[in-house]
């Protein structure tokens, strides 16, 4: 008996296996905990369709980052000669 015989007979045996068992069962559970996770029921969609910055903006924010980061560290100390 060869391989492909070997993986005929393999498939077969899964496929009346199956058909014995009723391998029709859906999981209705876990359809439905997919179908109402949040991005099926329309979380993050604000962040989707957010209105674009403009090029301005954008450097003001990064402007404004820089200045907080800035506020945020201790002041270097000065060394004296």
């Amino acid at each position: 008996m060869g391989w492909n015989e070997k993986q005929a007979k393999k498939a077969e045996f899964a496929m009346n296996k199956m058909l014995d068992t009723g391998g029709d069962d859906i999981d209705f559970e876990g359809k439905c905990a997919h179908d109402t996770r949040g991005a099926a029921m329309g979380e993050g969609d604000e962040e989707l369709f957010e209105k674009k910055l403009s090029k301005e903006e954008k450097k003001a924010l990064a402007k404004a980052k820089r200045e907080a980061k800035k506020k945020s560290k201790p002041p270097k100390k000065k060394i004296e000669q």
